[in-house]
């Protein structure tokens, strides 16, 4: 931070009033030539003398007095000014470190890139950064003092009171995010509205920050297709690894994503649930070939190395940086809703929704689907396997959600079952 510089002493007679300049000019002169007038003839009293010693006396003292006033009294006064000059200079110090200060806060704020302004809750502005200005099409100057609607277009103003009244009554930050199509495309910006505490000069202020975050967006959602080209990329793995699969892992994921919308939850976690679905069964590709077309029922052992290749799924995808819970939904959808799955041994609520959605979405494709040893059953067959459960396995909300989800749209059935596929004979080099 460079230095203030100082200012000088102002000189001895600036700032003087008109009585300390009599007093010094006047009164104290006039008060030393009595007293030098005094001194003289008591003086000439003594050198000739003649006079009584009472009035001799008197006039010394007298003579004394006056001088030892003048000289209390120049010193006072000279102490007091000295006083006024430090205060007049401390003064003008923190004036100018305060004009100082103003500068450089109005330097920073108008060199953000991003919209800053502070309005009451009538929309009249108090403060505006360049950036506001600019925006406006005006000096930011000339926005204070002036509302909202004289400054933006009508229901933009509309959108910030609006958001502005909400933040002063909860005295709490409000974000916002909109979209706003241009000829270059579409733009998004994101608003925080944050109430700011009273002071002697502003009462029931919002303080408001706008940022642009067009860049932010579209970097998000190329990598979101980055991510969805992955998803397909390995599901098609997942089908050519498991030929009585084929299709599965999207049809769970279509169906989880069906009953996380009906459910109504939001869409992050209605894309956590499909993306969970469809990848689910993508560490089937550590079990070997043979167990996943054995034409017999599995073993406990064969049983047991198919459901742990579901937890190695959310292992393989680790690395993966998605921006929903798929693989904390993929480590707890071998939970039983009683408590006696893996890994943790999750109860009840205490597993995610995310994961409960897939898991009673994954028994529903897994009953309705040919297998190997087995075929695939009905709908209504596959549902009434699924109350049977009573609550071991899965919540038998989910359950009961399920059922009135299919039943609402009889669309999905044939889109839901599937005819059993012709496996080719295994080569010895395929088996594993």
């Amino acid at each position: 931070m460079p230095a203030i510089p100082e200012k000088q002493a102002p000189t001895p007679a600036a700032g003087i009033p008109l009585l300390d300049r009599m007093l010094a000019y006047v009164f104290c002169p006039v008060l030393f030539l009595l007293t030098c007038y005094f001194l003289a003839r008591l003086g000439n009293q003594l050198t000739q003398g003649g006079g009584s010693f009472s009035f001799s006396f008197w006039l010394l003292a007298l003579s004394g007095g006056l001088l030892v006033f003048c000289t209390a009294l120049a010193c006072w006064r000279t102490a007091a000014l000295h006083a006024e000059r430090r205060a007049e200079v401390h003064e003008g110090g923190l004036r100018r470190r305060v004009h100082y200060f103003e500068e450089m806060l109005q330097l920073v704020v108008n060199n953000i890139p991003n919209v800053i302004f502070i309005s009451d809750k009538d929309g009249r502005v108090w403060f505006a950064n360049r950036e506001a200005g600019q925006v406006a099409g005006k000096h930011e100057d000339d926005l204070v003092g002036k509302t909202l609607e004289r400054i933006f277009e009508v229901e933009e103003a509309e959108k910030f009171k609006g958001s502005i009244r909400r933040a002063q009554k909860a005295f709490a930050p409000v974000i916002t995010t909109d979209k706003r199509e241009t000829t270059s495309g579409p733009q998004y910006f994101e608003t925080f509205h944050i109430p700011l505490p009273d002071t002697s000069d502003l009462h029931d202020t919002v303080l408001v920050t706008q940022k642009d975050i067009t860049n932010m967006i579209i970097e998000r959602e190329r990598q979101e297709q980055t991510v969805k080209q992955l998803v397909d990329v390995l599901i098609a793995v997942i089908d050519r690894r498991d030929p009585y699969a084929a299709g599965h892992s999207l049809r769970v994921g279509t169906v989880a994503a069906g009953l996380a919308r009906y459910l109504k939850m939001d869409d992050p976690m209605v894309e956590a649930c499909r993306v969970a679905g469809s990848l689910m069964n993508l560490g089937k590709i550590m079990v070997p070939r043979r167990i996943l077309v054995k034409t017999s029922a599995l073993d406990p052992e064969e049983l047991k190395l198919v459901r742990k290749s579901i937890l190695a799924s959310a292992d393989i995808l680790s690395l993966v940086s998605f921006q929903i819970p798929v693989i904390a939904t993929l480590r707890q959808v071998l939970e039983r809703f009683d408590g006696s799955g893996v890994p943790e041994g999750r109860k009840g609520d205490d597993i995610l929704l995310t994961a409960r959605v897939v898991a009673v979405s994954n028994a529903f494709i897994a009953l309705v689907s040919p297998r190997a040893h087995r075929a695939g059953l009905s709908m209504e067959e596959a549902l009434k396997s699924l109350e049977r459960d009573d609550g071991a396995g899965f919540d038998p909300m989910l359950v009961k959600a399920l059922s009135e989800h299919l039943h609402k749209n009889p669309g999905m059935q044939k889109n839901l079952i599937r005819p059993a596929p012709e496996i080719p004979a295994i080569a010895p080099e395929q088996a594993s």
